[in-house]
């Protein structure tokens, strides 16, 4: 029997009630913002179970964040919600890699993805005033104060929590294909950088990384992943320049970049065809193999030398690119594209660098080396290549700190005698006879595999290298001397034994 088509009214239910009766339910335990007041986000009687289906990073897990770090530090139960926020925020920030299991649905939905991480991160630096990155800290620092041999399992989940976050956070930017709606310099490595030392993010991976072999010394690759992505792509040498210096310098790789464009098409425009290149002479040229040429313009008909000197010039030989496994693309680890830094994101990162120089570069670096060298377990292949590049980007950091002191000297009218020289023992955690032999070793592997960005990595390191060997060997120093001119023996020494 046919059912009479009813009208849509008042009495009529759109949503399934058992539906509606479901979201009432969960959207009552967990809470939202208040109807009186629309800025006051208020927690449900049950959000700590619900937490778990929550899946809105900036309308729920940061207002919570947020209420805790102002009025609940000193409840447990507030406590254990927002450390439940924290377990949420590092899945949902986890960075999006294109790999060769990627389906077709997977490559049209992750540009989006990672648009929502970029939004996801901008709230976490900047979220009503609030300090968030701080509050993060704030719920790992009683697992931090327990001694490492008293640690439990928990905390030291605690500690991988926070610290994967922070890495996140460094990660995560905007996708260049997609429209950012104005979110670029909210989520840039600048304001990345500004946000870490507003919040004490920098001072967090000050401290542990001078204390990464006696405290912290399962969280040393993660530290390691954190630097490299704070320093990648950052030129070192404006790092150290004063404002003025830099905007000098900008001016100069403009008229660089110009002069190399008006080269470019200098060069196009001796070969390019002209606006009346049809009413040219075109000749066939009939060559020893029975194989016919076409070469045009009038010049040619002058004689064979000048026919053949042309054929000549309009070869052009096309480079054949090897087809690289998909798998081996990594995007968030490409450390060959330049990254502009702002006046004040400049400074700070200057300023962290400096200190970690002098307090963590020894003690994280040589840690990290023995766990490649052990191959443990929570190394990947990808750290290998962030280890030596970050390394090399610190050494050419150490070595620019130390002209830009002189400069500093000099403008103040110290002479060389006055100054009391800087050892280099703050870098020596690298210049040992265990880093050439993992260098070496690792340079040799990346060649015979053909892991061109791994070598890419491994030679600047090496270069950085010698270049600091080199001034130590003109350091006035005599224990930087014999130390130099040690480290010069080794290395050839080192480099006669791999062939």
């Amino acid at each position: 029997m046919e059912q009479e088509p009813v009208a849509l009214g008042h009495d009529v239910q759109v949503i399934d009630p058992d539906v509606r009766g479901y979201v009432y339910s969960l959207v009552t335990a967990l809470g939202g913002f208040n109807g009186e007041d629309a800025d006051r986000y208020v927690l449900g009687d049950d959000a700590l179970a619900c937490l778990r289906e929550a899946n809105l990073v900036n309308g729920d897990l940061l207002p919570i964040l947020s209420i805790w770090w102002e009025n609940g530090q000193k409840s447990k139960h507030m406590t254990r919600v927002a450390l439940a926020c924290l377990e949420l925020l590092v899945p949902l920030t986890w960075p999006l890699e294109y790999h060769s299991q990627m389906t077709v649905n997977h490559h049209r939905h992750t540009p989006y993805l990672q648009q929502a991480q970029a939004q996801y991160k901008r709230g976490i630096l900047k979220y009503g005033g609030t300090n968030l990155l701080r509050a993060v800290i704030r719920i790992a620092l009683p697992s931090m104060a327990i001694p490492r041999s008293e640690r439990e399992s928990r905390d030291e989940g605690i500690l991988k929590l926070m610290l994967y976050l922070i890495r996140n956070i460094a990660i995560i930017s905007t996708n260049a294909r997609l429209a950012a709606e104005g979110e670029e310099e909210e989520v840039s490595r600048s304001a990345t950088i500004d946000a870490f030392q507003a919040q004490d993010a920098f001072a967090l991976i000050l401290t542990m990384c001078s204390n990464v072999g006696d405290d912290f010394n399962m969280q040393d690759v993660v530290l390691l992943e954190i630097l490299f992505h704070l320093v990648k792509g950052v030129n070192v040498d404006k790092l150290f320049m004063e404002e003025d210096q830099r905007k000098a310098k900008r001016t100069d790789e403009l008229g660089d970049l110009l002069q190399k464009e008006s080269l470019v098409r200098r060069e196009y425009a001796k070969n390019a065809p002209t606006r009346h290149g049809r009413f040219g002479t075109m000749i066939w040229v009939k060559r020893d193999d029975a194989k016919v040429s076409t070469v045009s313009g009038q010049d040619v008909l002058r004689d064979d030398q000048t026919t053949l000197h042309k054929m000549d010039q309009s070869k052009k030989w096309n480079k054949p690119r090897p087809r690289r496994k998909k798998e081996d693309i990594v995007q968030n680890n490409n450390f060959n594209m330049p990254t502009h830094l702002s006046a004040s994101a400049s400074k700070n990162l200057r300023t962290f660098v400096e200190e970690f120089l002098d307090s963590g570069f020894n003690p994280l670096f040589t840690h990290v080396r023995k766990a490649i060298e052990r191959e443990a377990e929570r190394v990947l292949e990808i750290n290998s290549r962030q280890f030596f590049y970050t390394v090399g980007w610190f050494l050419e950091a150490e070595r620019a700190r130390r002209v830009s002191q002189m400069k500093k000297h000099t403008e103040q009218g110290k002479s060389a005698k006055e100054t009391e020289p800087d050892s280099y023992g703050l870098v020596a955690g690298v210049l040992n006879q265990e880093t050439f032999i993992t260098l070496n070793r690792a340079m040799q592997n990346s060649f015979d595999s053909k892991e061109w960005d791994d070598l890419n990595a491994q030679m600047r390191c090496f270069t950085q290298i010698l270049l600091t060997v080199q001034e130590m060997a003109l350091s006035p120093i005599e224990e930087d001397q014999e130390i130099a001119e040690n480290i010069q023996n080794r290395i050839f020494y080192e480099r006669d034994d791999a062939r």
